[in-house]
């Protein structure tokens, strides 16, 4: 079903605006991206123009269930987690993202990645980041925005670690979208009028299918959009639109399922000027007409409309606003009216959200943070270390074999599990780069 509706694996939204300071510029090494990732991509953006029959709506009532907090629950193994750490008023960097995970002797890894405050948007595997921010001029959203205001967008493939800088466009723009195969960036000039969706890498403008204004990478390199209102969801000329129905409006949409026909999206629903309730439904992909059906439905507390993503067909990792009376000491107290955000783990089955409370609780820069789950990376892992530059990824487990790819130090490839020995005695490892290419590498320089 998932070939036909060229939804493979997961589904990410992100079209906030860009705010950032006039002059700013991103740290990041240059890495040439390759150019067989992304030829077949444009096809898919074409055929989405027309409607086939009415869009299923959620209906008037609402019928909900509530989630419950569970005991907290320690980071799952193999399983690596992207995470926004920044915070709102305070001193640090509200742009910053943390890559986190467990590795094999059980000890916790943090490493930081490259971002832009304001403007990045990390694809639900986790292994394209892409950011963009103001490289000249001023549109910090405080000040007016000046007429000569440029910006400048980075595409990283290797899960954050490298990047490539493409050349600065005029106006204020936005990563709406990544996948694997494309990027598409939506931008508005300094008086505010919007500007053609661009698509990378060539940089091409790109009209939008009728209704559709946000950009969402749906997996398998395919991007769907949005409409207008963030009401309904448009999949394609052979899929109806999903429309929430009025007074709705789409938050984010987490990753399908380990499956790849069942996705989690975050909603609202304005019940009057002062009542605005949040919830997350549990949707399938129906067929023969193939259509999306709500399966579930949570009445949520503390969801921040982040997309996370799947431990299994009953499990989701996503940041959840726990009241601090819900945590245990020290990381809440009885007393307190206080909440923070945190990633948790949450159970469909039994309705149950669990904190993951280590290490996001008490250390930086997880503490004051929004901890917004992106991305979640499913392993074994094998972090590259001590090349001084980068591993290559050769074809064949031998030292003369052709160089597929080349991983700098600190990107987390997934260990397949398979060693070979070359006849001058040396070792070799096979491994997946994140965006799923593999090779032969030396263990030596790689840690798990």
């Amino acid at each position: 079903m998932l070939q036909k509706l060229a939804l493979a694996s997961c589904m990410l939204w992100s079209a906030t605006a860009l705010s950032c300071g006039g002059g700013k510029t991103a740290s990041n090494a240059s890495v040439t991206p390759p150019p067989s990732a992304h030829a077949e991509a444009t096809p898919a953006l074409t055929s989405m123009p027309r409607t086939p029959e009415a869009s299923p709506s959620v209906g008037s009532a609402v019928a909900a269930e509530t989630l419950q907090v569970g005991a907290p629950v320690p980071l799952p193994d193999n399983v690596a987690l992207i995470v926004e750490v920044g915070c709102w008023q305070c001193d640090g960097d509200y742009g910053k993202l943390v890559r986190i995970y467990r590795d094999a002797s059980g000890v916790v890894q943090e490493t930081p990645l490259l971002a832009a405050p304001g403007g990045h948007t990390v694809s639900p595997d986790g292994s394209q980041v892409a950011f963009a921010w103001c490289s000249r001029g001023i549109c910090d959203g405080f000040n007016p925005t000046s007429p000569d205001v440029q910006s400048t967008i980075a595409w990283s493939h290797d899960g954050g670690i490298t990047s490539t800088t493409f050349p600065p466009l005029d106006g204020i723009y936005d990563v709406a979208a990544v996948t694997r195969g494309m990027l598409l960036a939506t931008g508005q000039t300094s008086d505010l009028r919007p500007l053609p969706i661009r698509h990378y890498p060539g940089g091409d403008t790109l009209a939008s299918p009728p209704g559709g204004i946000y950009p969402i990478a749906t997996g398998g390199d395919v991007i769907a959009f949005l409409t207008a209102d963030r009401r309904a969801i448009l999949l394609g000329p052979d899929v109806a639109p999903f429309d929430l129905g009025s007074g709705r409006q789409i938050n984010s949409i987490a990753p399908a399922d380990v499956a790849g026909d069942r996705l989690a999206i975050d909603w609202s629903e304005r019940v009057s000027d002062t009542d605005v309730r949040f919830y997350r439904s549990i949707v399938s992909l129906k067929g023969p007409r193939f259509h999306m059906e709500i399966e579930r439905t949570y009445l949520v507390d503390g969801f921040f409309g982040q997309s996370g993503g799947w431990l299994d067909a009953d499990t989701i990792i996503a940041t959840y606003n726990f009241h601090d009376a819900d945590l245990p000491a020290p990381a809440g107290s009885p007393d307190s009216r206080g909440s923070r955000p945190l990633p948790a783990v949450i159970d469909l089955k039994t309705s149950t959200v669990h904190p993951i409370v280590e290490p996001f609780a008490s250390n930086q820069p997880y503490q004051h943070g929004r901890n917004f789950v992106l991305a979640v990376v499913r392993g074994p892992f094998a972090r590259v270390v001590n090349t001084g530059s980068c591993l290559n990824l050769r074809a064949e487990p031998r030292a003369d074999a052709p160089v597929r790819d080349c991983a700098a130090d600190n990107v987390l490839l997934r260990w397949v599990g398979q060693e070979e020995k070359s006849t001058d005695g040396q070792n070799w490892a096979l491994v997946e780069m994140p965006d799923g290419d593999d090779g032969w590498v030396s263990p030596e320089f790689i840690a798990r």
